[in-house]
C-alpha cells in the first residue's frame, strides 16, 4: 500500500462513509473494540483498517478505550509498528482535546522517518493548545461581565 493511500484523502472519505453508516445503524460500531484488539495483535497490521476502527470507536464515544489499547500496543510493538500506533494515538488524543499529551508523544520528535503528518500534528496541537489556553484565560472575565448573579453564572459555566 502506498503512503499516499494511507495518508491521503481516501481514508477521510471512508471515515465519512463509516460515519453515515453508523448514523443509520449504531449497532455497527459495537464490534470496533474487538476488531481493534485483533488488529493491534496482528504481525503485519493493516494500518488503514486500524485507522477506520479507531474512528468507529471515536464515533461510539469509546476513544478513551482506544487510547488505552494503543498505549499498551506501543509498549509491546517493534519500532515501526510502535511509531504508526503512536501516530494514531496522537490523532486520537487531538480528537479528545488532550493537546498537551499529544504533543508529548515521542513519535513527533522522530528524526529518521520522513512523515508529513508529524509537522502537521505538532502545528495543529500547538495552535489548538494555544487557543484553548487563551479561551481559558478569557473565560473568567467574560463570565464576570455577563453574569449578574451567582446562580446565572453557574448556569453559564455549566455547573
Amino acid at each position: 500500500m502506498s503512503m499516499g493511500v494511507l495518508h491521503g484523502g481516501e481514508l477521510a472519505l471512508e471515515r465519512l462513509i463509516d460515519y453515515h453508516k453508523a448514523k443509520a445503524n449504531f449497532l455497527s460500531l459495537n464490534s470496533a473494540e474487538t476488531e481493534l484488539d485483533a488488529l493491534l495483535n496482528e504481525e503485519r497490521p493493516d494500518f488503514k483498517k486500524l485507522h477506520r476502527c479507531v474512528a468507529k470507536m471515536e464515533m461510539s464515544g469509546k476513544e478513551s478505550e482506544a487510547v488505552m489499547k494503543l498505549r499498551n500496543a506501543i509498549r509491546k510493538a517493534e519500532p515501526h509498528k510502535a511509531y504508526e500506533f503512536e501516530m494514531l494515538l496522537v490523532e486520537t488524543l487531538i480528537y479528545q482535546g488532550d493537546y498537551t499529551e499529544a504533543l508529548r508523544c515521542k513519535c513527533l520528535e522522530e528524526k529518521y522517518i520522513t512523515d508529513a503528518r508529524r509537522p502537521l500534528y505538532k502545528d495543529h496541537g500547538h495552535k489548538l493548545f494555544g487557543a484553548m489556553a487563551l479561551a481559558q484565560s478569557l473565560l473568567p472575565a467574560a463570565l464576570h461581565e455577563t453574569c449578574t448573579s451567582r446562580s446565572r453564572c453557574d448556569k453559564v459555566a455549566g455547573f
